[in-house]
């Protein structure tokens, strides 16, 4: 019986040792916050804001195209494809959330580039080659029904404004072709497999396009600021459903746009 008490307990000791070996810390990842990883770079991004619909004759035409050249002329660009009323893709809150401090003009297609109501490339490029006072980055996890989005913002510069974020869904991959469910085809296209790029699809502000207010006041240099959004996907977004964050800064007592363009990023 003496025997047997020994050999139990023995048993207990090895039990015990492999146990703590496999609880170690050294091989247990630490836990960080979700915005712990995240770096915004010192560099300036353009935004480009499209005002479109698949009715749209010269949107297919000349406007998709337009888009396409100036999104893919830099890897630091982000597209908004926002979409007017008349089809599907058109989400009227946001649309008019963007209208009142950029107007289409009176007809579309219509673009913004940063704060300039045109479509140059060469506007784009000035915008590129800006000082870059402030950044953003993030990274999401996303399930069926929601994405969550975790961001970071950097200031690299002393400054004092109202500072307000973006965390916008949109969609890319759409199909508009002749064959597209009612709604989709593009007018105007020619291109047998066109698709719809960078759909503005929602906010994780309901119905602004410009955000959430994040900072007001003073900010320093090296200052970060993280937040988090978890935001609901619709089941009718099958194709490439990805977030973008914009950085703007809002000036009450000046003209339109009052909400000024800072940066972006796309993930």
């Amino acid at each position: 019986m003496k025997r047997n008490s020994i050999i139990l307990l023995l048993a207990l000791l090895i039990i015990g040792t492999f146990s703590c070996k496999k609880d170690d810390s050294s091989t247990i990842p630490a836990k960080t916050s979700s915005s712990a990883t995240l770096n915004p770079v010192q560099k300036q991004w353009g935004l480009v804001l499209e005002y479109t619909a698949s009715w749209c004759g010269p949107c297919g035409q000349w406007g998709a195209p337009t888009m396409h050249d100036l999104c893919t002329s830099s890897s630091y660009v982000v597209g908004i494809a926002n979409h007017a009323s008349g089809e599907p893709m058109y989400n009227a809150a946001l649309y008019s959330s963007f209208f009142n401090d950029r107007t289409d003009g009176g007809g579309i297609p219509s673009f913004w580039i940063g704060d300039v109501p045109n479509y140059q490339a060469s506007t784009l490029s000035t915008l590129l080659a800006q000082p870059c006072k402030a950044a953003v980055d993030l990274n999401f996890t996303k399930t069926a029904t929601t994405m969550t989005v975790n961001t970071q913002t950097k200031f690299f510069a002393d400054d004092n404004g109202d500072y307000y974020l973006s965390v916008l869904v949109l969609e890319s991959g759409i199909d508009g072709s002749a064959s597209a469910p009612s709604g989709y085809k593009q007018n105007g296209t020619t291109d047998p497999a066109y698709t719809h790029q960078h759909v503005l699809r929602a906010s994780a502000v309901e119905g602004s396009g410009y955000g959430e207010s994040i900072i007001k006041g003073a900010v320093t240099a090296g200052q970060t600021i993280n937040k988090s959004y978890t935001i609901t996907l619709d089941a009718s977004w099958t194709k490439t459903v990805f977030p973008v964050a914009v950085l703007w800064k809002y000036d009450a007592s000046s003209a339109v746009p009052k909400y000024k363009f800072i940066n972006c990023v796309e993930k």
